[in-house]
């Protein structure tokens, strides 16, 4: 189905989100992970809350070098993170940080004068922050 979105498909840390089991198990989120065959992005949200139970440590850790056979990637979100040393070593930390007044303000105004530009708008002075 080339991406698209399948009953089990893995929504939330809870893993795969399904109509009959809305709030499935990590462990058993992350079976299915490791018995899937398809390539693909597995995103758990909030998965940083079973990071304290051993066996959910254990699966992500057992996990790791069977992802490594294919083109498959399992990415956890979470406002803060702090991974167990048993699986540090076998991630990769990536933290997005949201883009300041600043930033966003210069985004805006660029985005207006190309608007301008096109003949769409009023001139670069329509948006003012």
């Amino acid at each position: 189905m080339g991406g698209a979105r399948t009953r089990d498909s893995p929504t939330s840390c809870a893993g795969w989100a399904s109509r009959r089991k809305p709030n499935a198990q990590p462990l058993q989120a992350l079976t299915r992970v490791a018995a899937a065959r398809e390539d693909g992005i597995y995103l758990f949200k909030d998965l940083h809350k079973f990071l304290g139970d051993p066996a959910v440590v254990r699966r992500l850790h057992d996990l790791a070098p069977v992802l490594g056979r294919g083109r498959r990637a399992l990415v956890l979100t979470a406002s803060d993170l702090e991974l167990p040393p048993e699986i540090r070593s076998l991630s990769a930390m990536l933290k997005l940080e949201l883009p300041s007044f600043e930033e966003l303000k210069a985004l805006v105004q660029d985005e207006a004068r190309d608007h301008a530009c096109r003949g769409r708008g009023h001139g670069p002075h329509w948006v003012r922050l």
